[in-house]
């Protein structure tokens, strides 16, 4: 079964995982929500705002930390990142020319030999 983070949160990953075991139901990938909040109506680790950038990266972090307590092997990655309506930010701005934050997060997955 997928937890899907926010919507799943629990103050104890650990627990959860126990009782989803002694059910027969697998804990299966972590579903990150780096869309739903209206800060990330400009996107979420490419948004023009360093403060949604990080809440965004703090956030997937957030789930690998679920993931580590309740060893899952996979993080779904589902961004929605660019605007919601034409004209709420620059055509001009070129995303691509901005850092990309992905190594601190790649850094912190589990790999399979961990």
């Amino acid at each position: 079964m997928a937890l899907h983070i926010p919507w799943d949160k629990t103050d104890n990953y650990a627990k959860l995982a126990r009782a989803a075991d002694d059910a027969g139901i697998a804990l299966g990938t972590v579903n990150a929500n780096v869309f739903q909040d209206n800060d990330y109506m400009l996107g979420s680790v490419t948004n023009p705002d360093a403060r949604i950038r990080r809440k965004a990266l703090d956030h997937l972090f957030e789930c690998i930390e679920v993931m580590d307590q309740t060893g899952s092997q996979d993080l779904k990655l589902w961004f929605s990142d660019g605007t919601n309506y034409p004209g709420q930010d620059s055509i001009r701005l070129d995303r691509t020319a901005w850092p990309m934050p992905w190594q601190p997060c790649m850094d912190s997955c589990p790999t399979a030999t961990d």
